[in-house]
């Protein structure tokens, strides 16, 4: 077989970590998922490469945590550690292989009556189920699908005693869709969609009866006194395909949308998983929760973003194991993984992005990419196991080299340094990591000539990540040993010098 090419030029749009089912002993594969290909590795050796158009049949397979996947050459199950995570894997198999041969296995397309969350008001709507999603379409121009979720998100069917023609969907993230069906039986819709679940992932789905005022929120109104704040703001509609002018609102337990005093939209504020800003944009952010089953983040304009994150940060905390990410590098990366399909880190999977992360440089093809995905797969919080020193050396060494260059007036290099520093949030966030940071030569100086720099973004994300350095012993479980303590009082003494 042949070896893995050097993918230091070519950043997977997402990598799956599974087993493949062998007669004699199982193997670990890494899976690359790419816009055109599936490509296996073992140990870093290339096994297959298969183009989604050539998949000829993929599902469930003989257990639950199992999938089948057949091509020209041989059929081929996949084992996962979980029921869960074996859904999401054929979920984004079926998207990519819809997304490459612009085709589903079958799809069905309903006009149905949406009543949208905390209003009366009904609206038409298309809708499109297939093997992939549960996806809506621009009723003037039905090839646009304007928002989908995964079907296999669905959790919970509801009908109603009071209104017979009408049905509730009850998604994993907990949101809820509420229709009237026009066009067929409730009853004959509810089999459709377990039809559905039961032939792409053999997966069962409840369906309850209830009356609409217990299951549809009804109109709320939000008074001024229990915001603690309030902006304008425009509020992109991915429907209407235009910017809507909305209010942007914080109480002391959510996030809400609303069109003066009245709620559009309630999300709880410990559920914020990502603001991220935009370089192209000063007015743009996007927000995204976690567990969220959308298939696109938030995305909201304002001329007072900033005070807006200002605000989100104050609220939620900076340096919490758990608090939001606040991606400040301007740049997205390209393939937007729904928070319902995040797979949780373990040894096998720290090792390799440990071990992918010690091969960049700032000569790397789409290097900002190659870093986005590290931070992409590791959590904020996530506790490493595998102890690597040459990945906190190496990402400090490039962060040196890089402001370095920036400060020679090196275009190009910000969201950079942005997503440097976001690598060794994570890092610094394991106690197997923390202390070493003091070992490493010049890092203090590094991060006090970091929050002098001229660039306000690259103050903002240097002055978080040292504030987490500092913080974080108070989140380590046990007391705090001597050397976590000289650690963080060296940091806080470089924080506190005045600027020259």
């Amino acid at each position: 077989m042949a070896s893995a090419p050097d993918k230091g030029d070519v950043v997977p749009l997402l990598t799956l970590f599974i087993t493949k089912e062998k007669f004699f002993k199982n193997s670990k594969r890494v899976v690359l998922l790419t816009e055109k290909s599936f490509v296996s590795l073992e140990t870093e050796t290339l096994k297959r490469a298969t183009p989604y158009r050539n998949i000829l049949a993929l599902g469930p397979g003989g257990k639950i945590n199992q999938f089948n996947l057949k091509i020209p050459e041989i059929a081929e199950t996949y084992i996962t550690e979980t029921p869960n995570e074996k859904d999401n894997c054929l979920a984004i198999l079926y998207e990519f292989r819809k997304a490459a041969t612009r085709k589903a296995e079958e799809r069905k397309r309903i006009k149905l009556l949406q009543k949208k969350a905390y209003s009366d008001e009904l609206e038409e709507t298309s809708i499109e189920l297939c093997s992939v999603s549960f996806a809506k379409l621009d009723v003037n121009n039905e090839e646009r699908i304007y928002s989908s979720k995964y079907i296999k998100d669905i959790e919970l069917l509801y009908n109603f005693k009071d209104e017979n023609d009408s049905i509730a969907i009850v998604f994993s993230d907990k949101s809820k869709s509420y229709y009237k069906v026009t066009e067929m039986q409730t009853g004959n819709f509810i089999k459709l969609m377990q039809g559905y679940l039961k032939k792409y992932y053999n997966k069962d789905v409840t369906v309850k009866t209830s009356t609409v005022s217990e299951i549809i929120p009804a109109p709320v109104e939000l008074s001024a006194r229990d915001r603690i704040f309030g902006f304008p703001i425009k509020k992109y509609s991915k429907k209407l395909n235009i910017t809507e002018n909305r209010i942007f609102c914080i109480t002391s337990t959510s996030i809400c949308i609303c069109e003066g005093f009245k709620v559009l939209s309630i999300h709880p504020i410990n559920q914020l998983k990502r603001i991220t800003t935009f370089e192209d944009d000063p007015t743009r952010f996007e927000l995204e929760y976690s567990n969220s089953t959308k298939s696109a983040p938030s995305t909201y304009y304002c001329d007072e973003r900033d005070t807006i994150v200002a605000n989100l940060m104050s609220t939620t905390g900076l340096y919490q194991g758990e608090s939001p990410i606040y991606d400040l590098s301007g740049v997205r990366f390209q393939y937007y993984l729904r928070g319902s399909c995040e797979f949780r880190p373990d040894p096998e999977m720290e090792d390799y992005y440990l071990r992918r992360l010690a091969k960049l440089s700032l000569a790397t093809p789409n290097l900002v990419q190659a870093l986005k995905e590290f931070n992409e797969n590791i959590p904020q919080s996530y506790p490493f196991q595998t102890k690597d020193r040459r990945g906190l050396v190496h990402v400090i060494e490039m962060l040196q080299v890089a402001l370095a260059q920036f400060e020679k007036g090196q275009p190009g290099l910000v969201s950079t340094i942005i997503e440097l520093l976001q690598v060794v949030q994570r890092l610094m966030s394991s106690r197997l990591y923390y202390s070493d940071i003091k070992q490493v030569r010049n890092a203090q100086i590094l991060f006090s000539d970091l929050i002098r720099s001229n660039d306000d973004r690259i103050v903002s994300a240097a002055a978080l990540t040292l504030l987490r350095i500092i913080e974080q012993p108070k989140v380590f479980q046990g007391k705090e040993t001597k050397a976590e303590v000289f650690t963080r009082a060296s940091f806080v003494q470089q924080k506190t010098k005045p600027h020259q």
